[in-house]
């Protein structure tokens, strides 16, 4: 049980530390859908990234080839906010 557990653990601290981190320069250029947000940037959809792919899970701008790597899960973010 313990191993489990602890395997566990450690899987989940391996996949959160694999999520890509926020470049907060572009912090005007989050939610107003003017296609201005560079690549890292953060995003509430595709319309607000130069690339047009804001990669799922966490709503950050990336290249299309790039959208499935780092954690990121393809293009097509929409934040529910």
């Amino acid at each position: 049980m313990k191993t489990t557990t602890f395997l566990s653990i450690l899987a989940f601290a391996f996949t959160v530390s694999a999520m890509p981190q926020f470049n907060k320069d572009g912090a005007a250029n989050v939610g107003n859908g003017a296609g201005g947000q560079f690549i890292t940037g953060q995003c509430l959809s595709n319309a607000d990234c130069a690339s047009a792919c804001c990669a799922k899970p966490l709503g950050i701008c990336s290249a299309e080839a790039a959208s499935l790597q780092a954690g990121k899960q393809g293009c097509g973010f929409v934040s529910a906010a």
